[in-house]
């Protein structure tokens, strides 16, 4: 009885120092895991850091080409649109200039016209001088003069027949002048 005593003291004693021995090589072996996971998600961290600066470095060179495209349209687009403005003004220049031009030759018109109704009016006004009796000596009493604006808004000179020279006046430096005023002839040659 000893023995088995023996036996069975010395079987607790080794089972105990094997389970103190599997706890140590647990406790190690978990040591050993967790330093494992530790490196690992430090690894994978820094991969994970190391992939998003490559996204962002891809991501900052698409933004600045898509800049750079951006820019080199909106210039393509602004060389186009500065001459299209440049032949807008010239054109609007162009229409403005053609119609002082068509303006100027109306006014031109329209004082040959005017013109040409005076001296018309002067002709007839001389000639019903001559048939007139108000015809003495040839001497004017007295000749009036009338400012008639056109529509040109020119101002004509102009006489009444009935008190017209008889006397044909005659040209002078005074041609054109409309500051002839009551009781001033006109020299014209005879």
């Amino acid at each position: 009885m000893r023995m088995t005593q023996a036996l069975e003291s010395m079987e607790d004693r080794l089972r105990k120092a094997l389970e103190e021995r599997m706890q140590e090589l647990v406790a190690v072996r978990m040591e050993h895991l967790e330093a494992e996971i530790r490196l690992a998600i430090v690894k994978q961290g820094e991969e994970i850091l190391q992939s998003m600066g490559r996204q962002v470095v891809d991501v900052q060179q698409q933004t600045a080409a898509q800049l750079e495209f951006v820019k080199t349209c909106a210039e393509k687009k602004a060389k186009s649109i500065v001459p299209l403005h440049h032949a807008e003004e010239n054109s609007a220049h162009k229409a403005n200039r053609l119609s002082l031009l068509a303006t100027m030759e109306e006014y031109k018109a329209a004082a040959v016209a005017s013109a040409a109704r005076y001296a018309d009016d002067l002709i007839r006004s001389l000639g019903d001088v001559k048939s007139s009796d108000s015809y003495e000596g040839g001497v004017i009493r007295q000749v009036k003069s009338h400012q008639v604006a056109t529509s040109d808004g020119a101002n004509m000179l102009l006489l009444t027949s009935s008190e017209a020279t008889s006397k044909p006046p005659t040209c002078t430096s005074r041609i054109g002048s409309s500051d002839v005023g009551d009781g001033e002839a006109l020299d014209m040659p005879k």
